[in-house]
């Protein structure tokens, strides 16, 4: 739920030469990215060129332990509460091109009314050479309405398993350079996960509880797993991340500002006291 400015120095152009490709320049190599031509999203990167990493930032995605981003809102009627934390914790991916991968743990948290709704444990890996931010797979638990037991993992998927069409590959979830318009997949996992994600808007001020913020983009999210129609407007500020989701606002961000355990933000952090109950 983010975004920000690149210091990648990445460009991307778009031709037709039979097929649409995409060309990702950076200090002189080139990368060639397929375009599927009848949905207009990339779904095809080239990630055997690059050299991935585990921890790390580009504009708008920090990547980097400790790090977390509080967001609360109303939504059908409940308060919920979101928060994003990058652990000190690793998962590796093997992939047929690449060989295995490192990826860094990405957990979010989010209650409704102080209970458990949804937990998440993602997995992203940073593309040393472009900046663009992969995401691998994501292991969720859907709670009852009561908050008291799990009753799904939908929308569970991993990089190089198999899926309905093959195996499922990483999709890129932040590009290291911002292109208006751009449309690429966040997640390839036919069966589990098909996210993708539209450059929607750039060069906002946001304001949010934790602040104003400029140079902002907005991106637009939509997920074939889900009903038709279902979409999801994040945008993300530089060096910052996640500003807001739909009617989620960022309320904290820093390193280590939140416990995990009390659903408190730590008493040395000088902003809004959350409690989950």
């Amino acid at each position: 739920m983010k975004s920000q400015l690149n210091k990648f120095g990445q460009k991307e152009l778009v031709f037709t030469i039979v097929t649409f490709t995409c060309l990702t320049f950076f200090s002189g190599l080139v990368m060639a990215q397929a375009v599927d031509e009848e949905t207009g999203y990339t779904d095809q990167f080239r990630t055997q060129d690059c050299t991935f990493i585990d921890e790390g930032e580009n504009t708008y995605y920090i990547l980097r332990p400790g790090y977390q981003m509080v967001l609360k809102g109303v939504e059908d009627g409940e308060d919920v509460v979101f928060v994003h934390t990058v652990l000190d914790e690793t998962r590796m991916f093997y992939l047929p091109d690449e060989g295995w991968v490192t990826t860094r743990v990405i957990e979010e948290l989010e209650w409704a009314d102080g209970k458990p709704k949804e937990f998440t444990r993602g997995f992203f890996a940073l593309c040393k050479e472009t900046g663009d931010l992969y995401d691998f797979g994501d292991e969720v638990d859907i709670y009852n309405d009561d908050g008291t037991e799990i009753e799904s993992h939908d929308g569970t998927w991993h990089a190089g398993e198999p899926d309905k069409n093959g195996l499922a590959k990483p999709g890129i979830f932040m590009p290291g350079s911002f292109m208006l318009k751009a449309r690429y997949y966040q997640q390839m996992a036919e069966g589990m996960s098909m996210e993708r994600a539209e450059n929607w808007e750039m060069g906002l001020t946001i304001e949010t509880p934790a602040g104003t913020f400029t140079d902002c983009v907005r991106v637009r999210e939509t997920n074939w797993s889900e009903p038709e129609g279902a979409e999801t407007f994040k945008t993300h500020a530089p060096g910052v991340g996640l500003l807001g989701e739909d009617t989620l606002e960022l309320v904290a961000f820093g390193y280590n500002i939140f416990d995990r355990k009390t659903g408190k933000l730590i008493p040395q952090y000088k902003g809004e006291i959350i409690f989950l109950r």
